[in-house]
């Protein structure tokens, strides 16, 4: 206990900030937690794209998709239609 006790003191001192014995757990909890889960989200990313998932589901997305519109000529431009 008095080692934990010396650990806040220390870390109060050398950051700043005042925080309790909780907060500074929560503190590193949340920045283990957020390396974490950014880490587990770039190795997701680079599986998958070995894999060959991102091409099948742009594959798919591709057929999908209706052909592009032709693009409106000038002259139709400045036209309205009156019914």
């Amino acid at each position: 206990m008095e080692f934990l006790t010396q650990t806040v003191d220390w870390l109060n001192g050398v950051s700043g900030f005042e925080f309790s014995g909780h907060g500074w757990i929560a503190f590193i909890a949340g920045i283990v937690g957020v390396t974490a889960l950014n880490i587990g989200l770039m190795w997701l990313t680079v599986r998958s794209n070995r894999s060959g998932h991102d091409e099948l589901s742009d594959a798919a997305g591709r057929m999908a998709m209706p052909p592009p519109l032709k693009p409106r000529s000038k002259s139709d431009a400045g036209e309205t239609r009156r019914v």
